[in-house]
């Protein structure tokens, strides 16, 4: 049926759809608009539009969008925007277009959008969803052969209930914890190093994610955690360390999170930081994280 009510949306170079005004259920769909919030169109075919709504959106975008009569634009500058779910549980932040149209007699409306670009606002980086897990194990890795040259212990702890999928920046959080790592085993001169990772805090749609890095040796001293960015405060012994923990200190910053520290005399250090992410619908078989951890672990 969806075929024959509106053959030439299909192949719409922009994103659109037809919905029953009554039900809410999806019609026809461009493929433009199905890849632009990550669904087949058969997928999205399959779907209402109560589902392409964020849940705090829905009541009122799903109102406005059954009672509208005629031809409505919304979500366009300077307004709010317009909000769309995509597969993966991010938001699209666009402008609509709407009016009535009834194929074969059934009273339709279709609905067009496009991405809303603020051009008066810094533009910031795409959020993406992500394996948490392998991503914390990829960065881990990465440490092995550093401990294995200085002949210390690499230990890694990934608490059972992380979240599976979140939104964020998985590049920026990879580089950030492995340097924070590369850090803490620059200034350990014998010992070990130790990665636990475990989750402070979530909500519905979002969690806290505490990392925290302690070793068994000299460790980074706070001073160098306080003052990383700065080449001055450097010592010789420190300054691989220091410039390492400045970098994930700034990555870290751009995540929203802070790197704070404490050192305990003949103990060793403890750095921790607190990683604000969103919670990602999106949802795929499971990984090889726990096989990767179990390698990572023994290679450690």
């Amino acid at each position: 049926m969806n075929a024959t009510i509106t053959p030439h949306i299909r192949t719409e170079p922009i994103a659109t759809l037809v919905y029953d005004r009554d039900t809410l259920a999806i019609v026809s769909a461009s493929e433009r608009a199905a890849a632009s919030l990550g669904y087949s169109r058969d997928e999205l075919l399959a779907l209402c539009l109560a589902e392409l709504h964020p849940v705090d959106d829905a009541s009122n975008a799903l109102s406005v969008l059954r009672s509208a009569s005629g031809p409505i634009r919304l979500g366009a500058q300077p307004g709010p925007p317009w909000r769309l779910a995509r597969r993966d549980g991010s938001i699209a932040e666009v402008e609509i277009e709407s009016d009535q149209i009834e194929p074969a007699g059934r009273a339709c409306r279709f609905l067009i959008w496009q991405e809303r670009r603020d051009t008066d606002a810094h533009d910031p980086a795409e959020l993406e969803a992500f394996e948490l897990r392998s991503v914390l194990v990829d960065s881990c890795a990465s440490a092995v052969s550093h401990a294995r040259a200085k002949r210390i212990g690499l230990d890694v702890d990934l608490a059972p209930d992380l979240p599976e999928w979140v939104l964020g920046q998985p590049e920026r959080l990879h580089t950030a914890l492995e340097q924070l790592v590369h850090a803490a085993i620059a200034a350990t001169a014998e010992g070990g190093v130790a990665i636990c990772v475990r989750l402070r805090g979530s909500t519905r749609n979002g969690a806290l994610v505490r990392i925290e890095v302690s070793d068994t040796g000299l460790g980074v001293e706070p001073a160098i955690v306080a003052n990383a960015a700065n080449a001055d405060v450097r010592t010789d012994a420190h300054a691989h360390a220091s410039s390492a923990l400045g970098r994930a200190s700034e990555l870290f910053a751009s995540l929203g999170a802070t790197v704070e520290s404490q050192r305990e005399p003949e103990l060793g250090s403890f750095v921790w930081v607190d990683v604000p992410l969103r919670i990602s619908r999106f949802t795929r078989a499971p990984s090889r994280d726990q096989e990767a951890l179990a390698e990572l672990r023994a290679a450690a």
